[in-house]
């Protein structure tokens, strides 16, 4: 693994983003050198546990927001609507 990438996966770590597909193939070629998960993340600048979840994940995978769960008052929505238009009049 070259400096050049380690470098540059530090400089990312420390922005406080997600894991990119650059930092995910550092974690790898570390891991596959035989790195111990703790060194892969002193060497990286992440949290073990970080490092943990992304070995155990088995891929990168790009983030994404978790689907927003419908409201208590997603029923009664058209409701709503129709009396805050019958209370603005």
């Amino acid at each position: 693994m070259s400096e050049q990438m380690i470098a540059s996966s530090l400089e990312k770590s420390r922005e406080g983003t997600m894991i990119d597909q650059d930092q995910w193939g550092a974690i790898a070629s570390l891991k596959a050198q035989g790195f111990k998960k703790k060194a892969i993340a002193r060497m990286l600048g992440l949290h073990v546990q970080t490092v943990r979840k992304h070995l155990e994940r088995g891929g990168w995978k790009p983030y994404e927001r978790e689907k927003r769960k419908p409201t208590l008052l997603e029923g009664h929505k058209a409701y709503v609507k129709e009396l805050s238009a019958v209370t603005e009049k």
